[in-house]
């Protein structure tokens, strides 16, 4: 079975977008992701629970189409499994067994289009 949905507008790469915070009491910095970043994930995984209607429990292919500006693919493909793993329908991004990610040119418009298929 085959699911697919798509993310228009451009979206902040979880990867790219840190904020080095620091702990006042104890005095050490962390790094977190950004606000903006952790709500691109959260709005995968809303979609993917949209489009996916039951929890995956085997083996499956991740297809990502990225349109708009340039950007690494690398990158948002983290943020799209990171959107997947955190909607629930996949257990772990280790259920992966195929990634694919492609550059779609000629569109002006940023986003990416996201296809899970069952093998």
């Amino acid at each position: 079975m085959s699911y697919a949905f798509d993310i228009e507008g451009a979206f902040p790469t979880k990867k790219n977008s840190y904020i080095i915070c620091r702990d006042v009491t104890k005095g050490r910095r962390f790094i977190m992701p950004s606000p903006k970043a952790k709500a691109a994930v959260e709005l995968i995984a809303w979609k993917a629970r949209q489009a996916i209607p039951h929890d995956i429990d085997g083996p499956i292919k991740v297809s990502v189409g990225v349109f708009g500006r340039r950007r690494d693919l690398d990158n948002v493909c983290g943020s799209v499994m990171d959107g997947l793993e955190l909607s629930g329908r996949i257990g772990d991004d280790r259920q992966v067994d195929e990634l694919h990610a492609k550059r779609i040119k000629g569109s002006r418009k940023d986003g990416c289009v996201v296809a899970v298929e069952e093998l």
